[in-house]
């Protein structure tokens, strides 16, 4: 079982079969793991139930979107890699940073991407690195201290996703 750091890529990728140039979610704005599941619905339910285990949840309404499902059906691309988006909310958290600043909410729901690496074996969990998200903020006193909150949520949710 490979236990990974909640950095991108900061941990042993050829434990997986992986090669180096397969790391296309990478970005300086995003945070994650990759891991092994037994399926694309299972990854989708180990995710879930990390974040939930720190108090996010997938209220009605929020996003819960297949992109590759959309892409095959909409005729761009049927051999798009398996890839959900699911937008995560505390609605403590988004409460709080709303009232502190209203154009916050541009980054509400906390958006996770779910995509199939190798299919039936390795999956991609990415969030935003919330530390550059809350950068963003231009009321750094009145968002510091949930921005905080929520970084320690998230972090424990990617720490929570083990191989199944």
């Amino acid at each position: 079982v490979t236990i990974v750091v909640c950095k991108y890529y900061s941990y042993p990728i050829n434990n997986m079969g992986i090669d180096k140039e397969d790391m296309d979610m990478e970005a300086s704005y995003t945070e994650g793991k990759r891991f092994q599941a037994a399926s694309f619905d299972a990854a989708i339910d180990v995710v879930t139930a990390a974040f939930q285990s720190v108090g996010f949840g997938l209220p009605p309404g929020t996003l819960n979107m297949n992109v590759s499902e959309v892409f095959t059906m909409k005729k761009v691309d049927d051999k798009f890699p398996k890839l959900q988006i699911l937008g995560f909310c505390n609605p403590k958290f988004a409460h709080s940073l709303l009232l502190a600043e209203p154009a916050a909410a541009l980054l509400i729901p906390c958006s996770v991407a779910i995509k199939e690496i190798v299919p039936g074996k390795v999956y991609e969990v990415a969030a935003y690195n919330i530390d550059k998200m809350g950068s963003l903020m231009s009321n750094q006193e009145g968002t510091q201290e949930t921005v905080g909150k929520v970084k320690e949520c998230v972090d424990a949710a990617l720490l929570a996703i083990v191989d199944t």
